[in-house]
């Protein structure tokens, strides 16, 4: 049975004749396809798969410690430099974790592989990958996804009208919530794009 975080992976692949499109991420330059049978689709995608949770585990590590130092923020009355500043580090610390997951994980378990397959100009585009993570992921994942983006969203809302209820300036506030916002916002409209495509007549629930 498939664990809840699986089946985003397969976004990576698409049908052809003897296989599959393997629509891979250069770590430096642009995306490269290979073509790949299905023993060779099973290994990459196990890789992806573990990464995506890496990248799970990540997230669920940087939210808290933003939402520590937004509350330090206000209860401290940072000024609007000294958030700029936390922000900037909180970003520089989840580049730097992302590149250590795909230097030191995704890199020297794919590379051996990619070095025995051939290129090709084939390509699974965006708007094919979108498709394939609505049919494939877990309906619970939609949900959540959905959730915690208008939860963010909400909350975000919501610390901004404790900082005009208490009358602190709001630059601070306002520039280290801008972010999280418009992440929520984002994450709010791709899962309901899932939703809709999962939904409709090419989806697995129609």
């Amino acid at each position: 049975m498939a664990k809840w975080y699986e089946g985003a992976e397969e976004s990576a692949f698409k049908p052809v004749p003897g296989g599959y499109v393997a629509q891979l991420p250069r770590f430096i330059g642009r995306s490269q396809g290979y073509v790949v049978n299905e023993t060779q689709k099973a290994e990459i995608a196990a890789v992806l798969r573990r990464q995506r949770l890496l990248m799970l585990y990540l997230f669920a590590m940087f939210v808290p410690v933003g939402a520590a130092f937004g509350l330090v923020a206000g209860i401290r009355h940072l000024t609007l430099g000294q958030v700029g500043l936390g922000m900037v580090a909180l970003v520089t610390l989840v580049f730097v974790a992302v590149s250590v997951v795909q230097i030191g994980y995704v890199r020297p378990r794919l590379q051996p592989l990619l070095a025995t397959l051939q290129p090709t100009d084939q390509r699974v585009t965006f708007r094919e990958q979108v498709e394939t993570v609505a049919r494939k992921v877990s309906g619970k994942v939609l949900v959540a996804g959905i959730a915690g983006g208008i939860l963010m969203i909400v909350g975000n809302i919501m610390t901004l009208a404790d900082a005009i209820h208490d009358e602190r300036a709001l630059g601070p506030v306002l520039v280290w919530n801008a972010i999280p916002f418009l992440f929520g916002g984002v994450l709010t409209a791709y899962f309901a794009w899932l939703i809709v495509l999962r939904n409709g007549p090419d989806g697995n629930a129609a």
